[in-house]
């Protein structure tokens, strides 16, 4: 029986537990044929797995979902904070089995020092509503920044096994293929790309994924691609690892983002220095075999790279990174308005309507996004929040640190993860995704990652001594 299961199956409990589960999922999807949703009945369907597979359903939901979420809108939040998604769902139930199962299984841990910090972080931006430019855009994103530090807080505080990683792994791998895989379709055959005539990404209705965070959703995909590829033993594994990555890259690259591309290669580096810095003989074949096949893949996917996304590299300086010099100038001159406290959290737009004229260029309020997380976090939390992001960041680099240092056999995993979590913050120089789930979902693989690689050390280092006879 799996140590992961949910609830306890008991004989008395066979007996009225399966019907009502059954009953549940039958109401369930009565309540969504009414209402139309056929569309999401494969995921109704998937729903008694979880009664096997708990977690890996559940966390593997989520990650397949991630690059698809703003194409599976659900409707408008009451509250008025945009829309919701399928993925917030998905977040939703992953976040009530992780406790669910780490309460019933005793799986729950001390959470790691970074947790502490973005609960000040966290804490500080709820606060920052007090004394916000305008109050009602503070409210109307906290609820996602509250849900979202609680959906990390319980994967950092959750033991997941190497069985239920090593799964969560190859469905997120297969989530970003195949949302690559159609946006390679879409931009070659021109399927409902209206908006971004010239860029792949996703569109399905009347909605469509802004390139640039389509891209950023590409990268943990990525880099489990590159991993998977080194720690699979199967020839066929190994061929079909690479095809995703090719599938992947290609995928990215399409989107034409800038700022995503110059993440991907940062995270190749670290990916390829980190693995290098481990002196771990057993693994340099592989590595280099690695390192050579994905220089030949660049090269392969260059060759048959439509020729403005070489343009967009071009005039980067001459459109002055499509306005963002632009709106980071006038957004210094806002942090120095606002240098302690901060105007309020997303507030950024509001304030920038009053310092707009500091910029070469004008841009309207609701094309002012920072551009920026470490800005936007200037400008709405001040240099205390900034500080205290930074020091998360820091947190998070030591315990991995703390971590690989402690390593006895292949931390392939953890080093993806850390990469992965390296491009992630590059990402966030050109883009404003703090609020993204693809970056808190970099924390979240990275807390995984961590509590595997330690709990493998741990396993390693006990066996000798279990082996030692009594005397």
């Amino acid at each position: 029986m799996h140590d992961d299961v949910l609830v306890r199956k008991g004989p008395a409990f066979g007996h009225w537990a399966a019907p009502l589960a059954i009953g549940g999922v039958a109401v369930l999807i009565g309540v969504v044929v009414g209402r139309g949703g056929w569309f999401f009945l494969p995921a109704v369907a998937v729903l008694p797995l979880l009664w096997f597979w708990p977690v890996e359903v559940a966390m593997g939901a989520a990650v397949l979902l991630l690059p698809f979420e703003y194409v599976t809108l659900l409707g408008t939040s009451s509250s008025g904070g945009g829309d919701r998604t399928l993925m917030s769902l998905a977040i939703v139930l992953a976040f009530c089995v992780l406790v669910g199962a780490g309460v019933v299984g005793r799986r729950l841990q001390q959470p790691s020092a970074t947790v502490v910090w973005w609960l000040l972080f966290i804490a500080w931006a709820a606060a920052s509503t007090g004394w916000a430019v305008e109050p009602q855009m503070s409210l109307n994103y906290l609820p996602s920044a509250i849900a979202l530090f609680l959906f990390y807080l319980a994967a950092s505080s959750f033991r997941i096994t190497e069985k239920e990683f090593d799964r969560i792994v190859w469905l997120t791998i297969l989530g970003g293929a195949m949302a690559a895989l159609l946006s390679v379709y879409g931009f070659y055959f021109g399927a409902g790309f209206a908006q971004h005539a010239t860029r792949a990404t996703l569109a399905a209705g009347g909605g469509y994924v802004n390139p640039n965070r389509f891209g950023s959703c590409l990268l943990i995909p990525m880099a489990f691609a590159m991993a998977r590829f080194l720690t699979a033993r199967a020839r066929w594994t190994r061929i079909f690892a690479l095809l995703l990555l090719g599938i992947t890259g290609l995928g990215l690259l399409l989107t034409m983002s800038r700022g995503v591309t110059l993440a991907a290669i940062v995270m190749g580096l670290v990916f390829f220095y980190r693995l290098n810095s481990l002196r771990l003989g057993s693994l340099r074949p592989k590595v280099r075999r690695l390192l050579v096949l994905s220089v030949v893949l660049v090269i392969c996917l260059a060759a048959v790279m439509p020729a403005s996304l070489f343009e967009r590299f071009q005039k980067s300086a001459s459109d002055r990174g499509s306005g963002r010099l632009d709106i980071w100038t006038a957004g210094l001159v806002m942090f120095t308005h606002y240098p302690i406290a901060g105007a309020g959290l997303n507030n950024f737009p509001v304030v920038y309507t009053k310092y707009a004229g500091y910029a070469s260029k004008l841009y309207s309020s609701e094309g002012a996004d920072a551009h920026n997380v470490y800005l936007a976090i200037s400008v709405e939390e001040g240099l205390v929040g900034l500080l205290l992001f930074l020091m998360a960041i820091k947190a998070q680099f030591k315990a991995v640190s703390k971590c690989r240092a402690q390593i006895v056999g292949s931390p392939i995993m953890l080093v993806c993860c850390e990469a992965a979590f390296c491009g992630m913050l590059v990402v966030c120089v050109f883009g404003n995704f703090l609020w993204d789930k693809a970056f808190w979902f970099a924390w979240v693989l990275l807390a995984f990652a961590i509590t595997v690689q330690t709990t493998r050390t741990s396993r390693e280092i006990a066996l000798p001594r279990r082996a030692e006879p009594i005397l």
